[in-house]
């Protein structure tokens, strides 16, 4: 196994090392999200911790993760760093543990400081009937323009990856936004126009919202903001396509699949039940 913590926080030591053992991480800690991945919420030494686990490794990234590439962990621990030189928040990162088995990758976890910073979904959703809505969307745009600006291309782009607090400032109010979920980014000396845009596709919202989002992002830009919406609803409309045509063809395999013997004995009574 490996374990590898920011030195700001080598007091953390003993309860990094407790992760190493996958039945503590199973009984304890607050459930924040689960589903392809489980993510948690920690209290230790006073702190509040965030630790998400890579549980559904497949056969070849069980191999690739152990032995070709880094984890999916180790990413997000190094671009944590790489995006806070660059000006992008994100949690500042705290320890990776990763666990292997004969050389191939078993699970691997990610600890990061909690933020209490909010997912802007629910101001996507609100936008039209609230004007502190589409201020925090006015926000996203400025957000998404110094992020291009600066070369990254996050790699899941959807409203749940990105989080918004509201701070006083000299008397006004304004919006801090910071990116999660950061084990697959883009790092380049420039993005094209082209590119921002096929980026920019995955923000999972409103069709509304996400035009709202592109106007403003031309404005700043100060370019022809019903060209880039075109442009982008396009884009958007050919990436769901291929998403929809892919779960499709899953499906059609999954339903292909063989029925194990107990399952198939199973239908068999059924139907013959049916029949009677």
């Amino acid at each position: 196994m490996k374990i590898l913590i920011n030195s700001k926080y080598e007091y953390l030591r003993p309860f990094v090392e407790q992760l190493t053992r996958p039945i503590f991480f199973a009984r304890h800690g607050k459930t924040l999200h689960s589903g392809r991945n489980i993510v948690k919420l920690f209290e230790t030494d006073g702190m509040r911790l965030v630790v998400k686990s890579y549980v559904r490794l497949s056969p070849f990234n069980r191999f690739a993760y152990g032995l070709l590439r880094k984890s999916k962990a180790m990413r997000a621990y190094l671009y944590a760093d790489r995006l806070r030189r660059l000006g992008i928040d994100t949690p500042e990162k705290v320890a990776v543990v990763e666990i292997r088995r004969r050389g191939l990758m078993r699970q691997c976890y990610f600890v990061s400081l909690y933020t209490d910073y909010e997912s802007i979904r629910p101001a996507t959703e609100t936008f039209m009937q609230n004007e502190e809505a589409k201020n925090v969307l006015d926000g996203v745009a400025g957000f998404l323009v110094r992020m291009h600006w600066a070369g990254v291309e996050h790699k899941d782009l959807n409203v749940g990856n990105i989080l918004c607090k509201k701070e006083r400032d000299n008397g006004a109010d304004r919006y801090c936004f910071m990116v999660i979920d950061t084990n697959r980014m883009s790092f380049r000396r420039h993005l094209s126009m082209r590119r921002r845009l096929r980026n920019m596709r995955r923000l999972s919202c409103s069709a509304s919202a996400y035009l709202y989002i592109l106007h403003r992002y031309a404005e700043l830009l100060r370019t022809d903001a019903n060209g880039v919406q075109l442009k982008g609803i396009i884009c958007r409309l050919l990436f769901e396509w291929r998403e929809h045509t892919k779960r499709k063809i899953q499906s059609i395999f999954r339903r292909s699949k063989p029925q194990p013997r107990a399952e198939c004995e199973d239908v068999y009574v059924a139907q013959i039940s049916g029949r009677l």
